[in-house]
């Protein structure tokens, strides 16, 4: 009987969950922390934009058109056109400038503003450019197109570079040597060609090295 009363009593305690010891094995307590549960991410307004793992930190952008300048943009303006100086470069390479400016009071001319002179511009062909070369004037009775005067009823009309060279302030164009190239066909045709307001009433002559300020 009281066998039947103690297997009732083991088999009782182990449906309530209870749990028998050996008497030589010494129970030992393992107590684990409790952890909080995670708390869930807020979403926020300014919460950054998931990245690509394996992008560069610090990748730069590219437009796929080129900016647009805007229209109050600042703009360098181009550097002002130097003017051609009238300085001689040796015996054989002087030029002047096809819109060459001589200020004239009367029947005196001068390369350079002065006051009481006024400023002209003499037409000047540069279809030369090689060297040596010089300058022949082209002259006419024409009053009415001429850039200034020289006396007796003669007019400058323009001048025109030849092959040839100075001796003092005359022009010798070439093949002419110390003929009067006023008389000279060829010249003639030259100013006609070379200075519109010609026509065929010019006529060349060689004193053009004041212009160099060759006396």
């Amino acid at each position: 009987m009281n066998r039947t009363l103690l297997l009732a009593a083991i088999l009782g305690l182990t449906a309530c969950g209870g749990s028998t010891t050996s008497a030589h094995s010494p129970t030992t307590a393992t107590t684990v922390p409790s952890q909080p549960p995670p708390e869930p991410e807020e979403s926020s307004p300014h919460a950054q934009p998931m990245q690509i793992a394996d992008a560069p930190p610090n990748q730069g952008t590219w437009d796929v058109y080129p900016p647009q300048p805007s229209e109050t943009e600042y703009r360098e303006p181009p550097p002002p056109r130097q003017p051609i100086a009238v300085q001689p470069q040796g015996s054989d390479s002087r030029m002047l400038p096809e819109d060459f400016r001589v200020y004239v009071r009367g029947n005196t001319v001068i390369n350079h503003p002065l006051r009481g002179f006024d400023e002209r511009v003499l037409p000047t062909v540069n279809d030369f450019r090689g060297a040596p070369g010089c300058y022949v004037a082209c002259y006419s009775h024409d009053r009415a197109h001429g850039v200034y005067g020289v006396g007796g009823n003669t007019y400058v009309m323009g001048q025109v570079r030849v092959p040839g060279r100075y001796e003092g302030r005359v022009c010798r164009p070439d093949r002419f040597g110390h003929a009067d190239i006023s008389a000279a066909s060829g010249i003639k045709e030259l100013c006609k060609a070379g200075i519109p307001s010609c026509g065929d009433n010019c006529w060349g002559g060689g004193d053009t090295g004041g212009w160099f300020g060759i006396p």
